[in-house]
């Protein structure tokens, strides 16, 4: 049968996701064909392999190079990319594809049931997803242009999670593949719209239009249908300072600048030059260290959950309501198909004698805590701050460990290195796929009732089957205390108004942006 719908409703509340201009309706001039874009990015990415890590600046610069069998559109339904179509079987244990057969690498070479077989194994068993969702899945090719993947058990989230950006399945060339090491593909080679120029570590990312790209049919819908590059040449300029990148923005060195601080919002707002974008698409938590250190207690968790207040976290990360919004769930409201306030009564419920009590069940010495951060994200310095003095409150001795964001990729695998650390996630199109969630990322949740209420979703024969099930998940989420989710929140994005095509689904969407005359 042709897959149905899921989730058609996954709409984010109190989102922009298009361009929303300070007194403008967008640019009016005609198009510039080609020429150079800049953009100010906050953080230097440790890699461009979007399978080697769930970084969202990877995933983010690597949406313009690489390219799946599917993705989502603008209402989170999975839509087909490399692929011509796809179906799923009624029981939902196996997903058939019949590929395009225009597509070529940007080393020229043409795709092939070949390359798609060894990145979608590659991706079982390297990405969070493919691993722990995958396991046991065949892949096989009956014909030239079908790949078929076959699972052992009910997947009724199998197709969200094949066109989920935040570790996406992409085709890359199968000898490349062969090559990887143990940090990823040496060599960036997709079939997206750009291709890999230079990287000059610190300083930027040139990507260059590719020009034996072949687009997938139908209007552009988030990560789906049409892509149509406007400019010749997209630079990702490395800029780790706010105040730098707002700057740049003013002075026109940059066409968009990303991540700017909400403190900066009126002075955009008011440059007659300038457009916003507030763009709501993440929730934002404090990670445990699950598997080594005081944290691995559970108690401790609880008690550092009961410690926290998480209004004054989110407006020291997030200054104004505008930008962040109180939600327990692991779904926002308007995702009518996974949100149930179910599951959620431990949420920002400060308690600090509750909190006092649970530091001596866990046995708390006074332990220093290393609490890994960065300032190439504000918001995650900014609240850390907070979350150490609130810890302060209870006894609780907090080590702020501030490095660049690659240096705190790197320090938060490794188990004996840290206890904690704050993060945003995009949201999912199905709880179920929370790398948070998962024993083999980094915080390390391995919970027998959140595995139970997983495979509970994944064994669903429908949508309302499986949304029964995720405020077992929820409730599960805070009894384990897996995490402490402080709330939902928005990012600030500038640009010139000379800017077009701009749009944002899990990240922001450039493949498809274009200058304009002023």
């Amino acid at each position: 049968m042709i897959v149905k719908r899921f989730f058609a409703a996954a709409v984010v509340a109190f989102t922009v996701t298009a361009c929303s201009s300070a007194g403008s309706g967008g640019p009016s001039g005609a198009p510039i064909t080609g020429g150079d874009f800049h953009v100010a990015w906050n953080a230097q990415p440790a890699t461009l392999d979007p399978v080697a890590t769930t970084a969202t600046t990877t995933r983010d610069i690597g949406s313009n190079i690489f390219e799946g069998l599917v993705a989502l559109d603008a209402q989170y339904r999975p839509q087909p990319v490399l692929a011509q179509s796809f179906q799923v079987s009624p029981d939902f244990t196996k997903f058939d594809f019949t590929l395009r057969t225009n597509v070529t690498f940007h080393n020229g070479q043409k795709m092939t049931a070949d390359d798609v077989i060894a990145s979608v194994n590659r991706w079982m068993a390297d990405a969070v997803t493919g691993r722990n969702f995958f396991a046991g899945a065949k892949v096989t090719s009956p014909a030239p242009d079908k790949v078929e993947i076959t699972t052992p058990k009910p997947l009724f989230t199998g197709m969200l999670l094949l066109a989920d950006a935040s570790q996406p399945p992409v085709v890359m060339p199968a000898s490349v593949i062969a090559n990887k090491g143990p940090s990823g593909v040496g060599d960036i080679v997709g079939t997206g719209p750009y291709k890999l120029v230079e990287w000059r570590k610190d300083q930027f990312i040139h990507l260059e239009k590719y020009a034996g790209y072949t687009s997938p049919s139908g209007p552009p819908s988030g990560l789906a249908g049409e892509k149509k590059p406007g400019v010749d040449n997209l630079y990702y300029d490395i800029v780790p300072d706010a105040s730098t990148r707002l700057s740049g923005l003013q002075t026109g060195q940059y066409q968009m600048a990303f991540y700017m601080s909400p403190d900066h919002l009126p002075q955009v707002q008011s440059d007659p030059n300038l457009a916003t974008s507030i763009e709501s698409n993440s929730l934002i938590g404090l990670v445990f260290n699950k598997k080594a250190g005081p944290m691995s207690n559970p108690a401790m968790r609880q008690a550092v959950q009961s410690a926290i207040d998480v209004n004054s976290v989110l407006k020291a990360g997030f200054s104004t309501e505008q930008f962040y919004q109180l939600n327990g769930a692991l779904s926002v409201p308007t995702m009518t198909g996974s949100y149930t306030p179910a599951g959620t009564a431990a949420y920002n419920k400060t308690d600090l004698a509750r909190a006092r009590q649970l530091l001596q069940q866990a046995g708390y010495q006074g332990q220093t805590l290393r609490f890994l951060t960065t300032h190439d994200y504000d918001y995650m310095y900014n609240s850390a701050v907070v979350v150490q003095q609130q810890l302060k409150a209870i006894g609780v001795n907090v080590d702020l460990v501030v490095t660049d964001w690659a240096t705190v990729l790197a320090n938060r695998a490794k188990p004996d290195g840290w206890d904690m650390f704050i993060t945003g996630f995009n949201f999912e199109p199905t709880p179920a796929a929370y790398i948070f969630l998962q024993p083999s990322w980094p915080g390390w949740t391995d919970d027998l009732a959140i595995q139970r209420a997983i495979a509970a979703v994944n064994a669903s024969r429908s949508e309302e089957e499986a949304k029964g099930h995720y405020g077992d998940l929820q409730a599960a989420f805070y009894s384990y205390a897996a995490m402490v989710k402080f709330g939902d929140t928005a990012f600030l994005t500038g640009m010139q108004k000379s800017v077009g095509g701009y749009t944002k689904l899990v990240g922001p969407i450039l493949y498809n942006v274009y200058k304009t005359q002023t």
